[in-house]
């Protein structure tokens, strides 16, 4: 059960998969059912947090990688609840057979769902999925239908988004400016519609602004987890991202790092409120486990502040995944600091251990310019052979 928990917090879908398909051939697929639905409820231990030893798997999280474990990647945002997923799965006798009733079952939702124009978070253009072709079309006419409908309201100097963030295209377009809450003046909107690259007609009314009013009620998304995800990513709640635990606040989260690190390295603002406040960041990025986060955690690295380096390779360490070895091993390759340097290679150590590929990688950046290649094959050397599952 722990090796299953962990794997599901750490994204470790391919180990997943190994302990799924043991566990039922062992225990039966019965078992393996009942194990999934009590790892919802359970605790992993957080490698790098502040203050806190253990968190409850993140519902979007959990939901994100059950789906991928059943080939159904891309249907995460169907309104159908994730016990109903496994009620489904437990009417089966198999993994093969409960991904291919549940993939059959959340096309004919989407189907509704696309119909409807409930199709915020929906991932058109992701090649990484498991979405059907069929639906792919469906849905690229209801996104930009969407679009097309929408309507905003300028009240005295501000325009109302809320309409915008309602929207798949909008909302990306406010994540990208990094556009927080639901009132922006018209030079904001404008950067806006240049990225989404559309003409949205905005009407005048004499309603004053109520700056901290609670945005309207929507029916959509219908998924109660992804409307609680759109009013965090709209007010910028790294908590409440964190907690969810869904791939798609990286964004939201990588602009608040970039703007937080600007803020203590070119602001004059190195409060320990301001560290404090980047590190809890760094933090939301770690618990959520995403690829995406390598990149910003890896620029991270490169500050030369200790205060940030640190960190950022101890969050790094813990992402089973090669493009993190990539990361420190490019960083491994050029610090000067002996201190960096014993960081980094225990962070790649701790990644061999659930990463098949970081010998490989490790090889590489042998072929490629490296300053300081000893420090490559040291660690060759000290990597162990690979274990049956990567712990």
């Amino acid at each position: 059960m722990v090796l299953l928990v962990n794997a599901i917090a750490d994204r470790r879908i391919r180990d997943l998969s190994d302990i799924v398909s043991e566990m039922e051939s062992s225990l039966g697929w019965e078992q393996v059912v009942a194990y999934l639905y009590q790892a919802v409820t359970k605790e992993y231990p957080t490698p790098f947090d502040l203050g806190q030893k253990n968190a409850r798997l993140e519902p979007l999280k959990y939901r994100e990688v059950l789906f991928e474990l059943f080939s159904c990647k891309g249907f995460e945002p169907v309104d159908v609840d994730t016990g109903k997923v496994l009620d489904l799965a437990s009417s089966e006798s198999s993994l093969i057979d409960a991904s291919r009733s549940i993939f059959q079952e959340l096309k004919t939702k989407a189907s509704e769902q696309i119909a409807e124009c409930d199709v915020t978070f929906f991932e058109a253009n992701t090649m990484d999925t498991d979405f059907p072709d069929d639906l792919q079309s469906l849905l690229s006419s209801a996104l930009e239908k969407q679009i097309k409908e929408v309507r905003l309201e300028q009240r005295g100097h501000e325009i109302d988004v809320w309409p915008l963030w309602n929207t798949h295209a909008g909302l990306k377009a406010l994540v990208d400016v990094g556009v927080k809450g639901r009132f922006i003046d018209n030079d904001s909107v404008s950067m806006v519609l240049s990225v989404l690259q559309s003409s949205v007609p905005v009407s005048y009314t004499i309603q004053e602004v109520q700056k901290f009013a609670r945005a309207p009620a929507s029916r959509y998304p219908a998924h109660e987890d992804y409307g609680s995800l759109l009013r965090s990513l709209m007010d910028q709640d790294i908590l409440g991202l964190m907690n969810l635990g869904s791939r798609l606040a990286v964004p939201t989260l990588s602009y608040i790092l970039s703007e937080q690190v600007s803020d203590y390295m070119e602001r004059g603002m190195r409060t320990s409120e301001t560290l404090r406040n980047l590190l809890r960041t760094v933090t939301a990025h770690t618990r959520i486990r995403s690829v995406e986060s390598v990149i910003p955690l890896g620029n991270l690295c490169y500050f030369g502040e200790p205060h940030l380096t640190t960190p950022a390779i101890v969050a790094l360490s813990n992402f089973y995944d090669q493009s993190a070895v990539h990361a420190l091993a490019a960083l491994l390759c050029t610090t000067a600091s002996d201190a960096v340097v014993r960081e980094t290679s225990k962070a790649i150590m701790n990644i061999s251990t659930s990463c098949a590929e970081a010998t490989h990688v490790l090889n590489q950046t042998l072929t490629q310019e490296c300053r300081h290649p000893a420090r490559i094959r040291k660690l060759l050397r000290s990597i162990p052979f690979r274990r049956r599952y990567y712990l």
